[in-house]
């Protein structure tokens, strides 16, 4: 994990020869700053609102689209997030 040097970003990679369990931590770090993100956002009753379920408890996908919903992360962002869930 590291901060872009040109962008108001971080990046996320991995890397390692158990390429399933590579994803799992990626994703856990994922997860834990989208959650973090949204958290602290003071908007964080507005977005839990619209699900069934406790922050504590979404899935990648609905962490990105909570972060997208908020604004803090961008549509393209997102959608690349998206497919790369889909793709696991």
């Amino acid at each position: 994990m590291r901060p872009s040097g040109t962008e108001p970003v971080v990046r996320v990679t991995g890397e390692g020869e158990n390429l399933s369990l590579v994803e799992e931590v990626v994703d856990g770090i994922v997860e834990a700053l989208l959650l973090w993100a949204i958290d602290t956002s003071g908007q964080v009753t507005l977005i839990a609102a619209r699900s069934k379920k406790p922050l504590a408890e979404w899935s990648l996908s609905e962490y990105i689209y909570g972060a997208e919903q908020l604004g803090l992360i961008a549509s393209d962002t997102a959608t690349l997030g998206e497919e790369f869930d889909g793709a696991r």
